[in-house]
């Protein structure tokens, strides 16, 4: 343990995020793309995901995986990555044995989500390009043959911006919900099942899923219209965009469907938000257990 933690304390994090992330994937991708379908399309949740089933099979569920599986594990690993090696420094400013505060946790959030936006974004708008092709495309965009065809689509004809579609929403988004999300992970482990004293990493793993399903639950309460608003520009046509920006996205949008559009596909995104985050955070702390910590 002592040999591992002198060789790569600073890497510690990434690698185990990676785990976190592929777990989430596995888990939460039937869940996604019904959210997906929602967002852009309506329904209910329950009838687009029988339908999904019985129009395009079962394996349709995890269509899109591979740019997740990249990305999502690329994604958590930059977050847990950030998240471990911010609280290492910053705990390097309280006295010896003293447990980072519900603050610094939030500032090491912050921090994570608006770097982990550089690999969300293009794993996101791959998967969601992926995930309408069940639908009839009314736009002109060609229909791709593999996740692969993609992206190489896009890069050749609208290069890396293209890629990177939906950025800046992206960003906030993930910064305000990485915020969100330690602050209930690391404050549900003290208020529920510790004291002042806990951090969520001193928990069994099982007490642990719980904080972090939960905080995966309330990571997107304070985000999901600007999470619709990026899915909708991410679907949006390359050849005949109906979007000219953000800010426009959100105008017509509320114009032509009212408020309530901004919350399609919230019931599948929050049944979703548990089992994955409980997953996300069984992956990263069985993998930070093997390697251990080095602060509070």
């Amino acid at each position: 343990m002592e040999n591992t933690q002198s060789i790569f304390p600073e890497f510690k994090g990434f690698i185990s995020g990676i785990f976190g992330g592929l777990l989430c994937v596995v888990v939460g991708q039937p869940f996604d793309i019904v959210k997906v379908r929602l967002q852009n399309y309506g329904g209910s949740a329950l009838g687009t995901f029988i339908d999904i089933g019985k129009k395009e099979g079962i394996r349709a569920f995890w269509k899109g995986s591979l740019p997740p599986l990249i990305g999502v594990g690329f994604e958590y690993s930059i977050v847990f990555g950030v998240v471990e090696n911010c609280k290492r420094w910053v705990s390097r400013y309280n006295q010896p044995g003293e447990v980072l505060s519900i603050p610094q946790h939030a500032f090491c959030g912050a921090w994570s989500g608006a770097v982990s936006a550089i690999a969300s974004t293009p794993a996101e708008h791959l998967r969601i390009r992926m995930q309408i092709q069940g639908k009839i495309n009314t736009y002109g965009d060609p229909i791709y043959k593999s996740s692969i065809d993609c992206t190489s689509w896009i890069y050749k004809t609208h290069g890396i911006k293209g890629i990177f579609k939906a950025f800046y929403p992206t960003l906030v988004r993930d910064t305000i919900g990485m915020t969100t999300y330690f602050i209930i992970y690391q404050g549900m482990a003290r208020k529920v099942f510790g004291d002042d004293h806990t951090n969520a990493e001193d928990l069994d793993l099982i007490r642990a899923g719980i904080c972090g399903g939960t905080a995966g639950f309330a990571f997107w309460i304070p985000i999901y219209p600007l999470d619709s608003i990026k899915s909708r520009l991410q679907c949006d046509s390359f050849t005949n965009p109906v979007y000219k920006s953000t800010y426009d996205c959100f105008i017509k949008s509320i114009r032509n469907e009212g408020i309530s559009c901004l919350f399609k596909g919230l019931s599948p995104c929050l049944l979703r938000a548990f089992p994955v985050n409980a997953a996300v955070i069984l992956g990263f702390e069985a993998s930070m257990s093997l390697f251990g910590r080095d602060y509070r």
